[in-house]
């Protein structure tokens, strides 16, 4: 499925819009959107949006996501974001400033099922820091299972105790949905 990108911005507007701003950096975000989108697999068998994510030394990376944010750090001017966020350096942190609000325009793109997810994982998450945030990621099947540079497949979400949902369903929707 492709990389749903008025979505994926509307994501990074809400996370900033709902989490600590001082703590919003580039590996939060990256740790917002994976358990965001396995948390959705744990109670709905499908992720949000169907990156492909990988086993990296900080814990899971949505590799699309991760590309579009470098760029937009890297090559502001020809970024696909740069029309939601810029960057500031703060004490060796890549802190994202959103550039616009998260409105009920954005709001439209996500199901109530899909706001509350993001909005359990914000308040999880509201005041960590990438250290704690990347911490509660390795404690997750879906990295603990997988070997470094390794993809993680969604279905790994169901091996953790709080999955409401079975790695048969897991993969039959995503054969459904891709």
């Amino acid at each position: 499925m492709k990389l749903p990108l008025e979505k994926v911005k509307a994501m990074i507007l809400y996370f900033a819009a709902q989490t600590d701003p001082k703590f919003f950096g580039k590996t939060k975000l990256m740790k917002l959107f994976y358990f965001t989108d396995f948390g959705f697999v744990k109670k709905h068998g499908a992720p949000i949006t169907f990156d492909k994510y990988k086993n990296m030394e900080h814990g899971p990376v949505p590799m699309t996501i991760y590309s579009l944010i470098s760029t937009a750090y890297d090559e502001p001017d020809e970024a696909l974001l740069s029309d939601i966020i810029e960057f500031e350096e703060v004490n060796r942190m890549h802190k994202i400033v959103p550039r616009k609000e998260f409105t009920n325009e954005h709001r439209k793109l996500f199901s109530v099922a899909e706001l509350k997810v993001m909005g359990d994982v914000c308040k999880r998450f509201y005041d960590s820091n990438k250290g704690q945030i990347e911490k509660a990621s390795h404690k997750e099947s879906p990295w603990d299972k997988t070997n470094l540079l390794e993809d993680i497949p969604y279905k790994l979400a169901t091996q953790d105790r709080d999955s409401e949902t079975s790695e048969e369903e897991v993969d039959m929707l995503m054969k459904i949905l891709k």
